[in-house]
């Protein structure tokens, strides 16, 4: 099992814009289906989607056909030993006022 000082490494999507530097890859009306289906399977169960549990398999087996599905495959040697999802929690926060409404109040 891996302990804190395990060094984590991310199958990039291929649409996500994580890099500042470059431009999304998007074109319309290409939709990148595997970034919408982790979107929509973060908010459900794996028994709900099970196909994750499959895409997982698939990762820690180096499947070129799964690893077709991201950006880039960070393990082209051998596979990955363990695979990490990481589940963000967003909430709303309530509107503040503007700026320019604090300073004529």
């Amino acid at each position: 099992m891996p302990d804190a000082r395990a060094a984590w490494k991310a199958y990039p999507y291929q649409a996500l814009p994580v890099e500042l530097k470059r431009m999304p890859r998007q074109i319309a009306p290409y939709q990148p289906r595997l970034d919408w289906q982790m979107w929509f399977a973060s908010m459900s169960t794996p028994d709900q989607y099970p196909w994750t549990l499959h895409l997982v398999w698939k990762l820690l087996h180096n499947d070129p056909g799964a690893l077709s599905l991201f950006g880039g495959n960070p393990f082209p040697n051998q596979p990955a030993h363990f695979i990490r999802a990481v589940l963000y929690r967003y909430e709303f926060v309530r509107p503040r006022k503007s700026r320019r409404q604090l300073v004529e109040a």
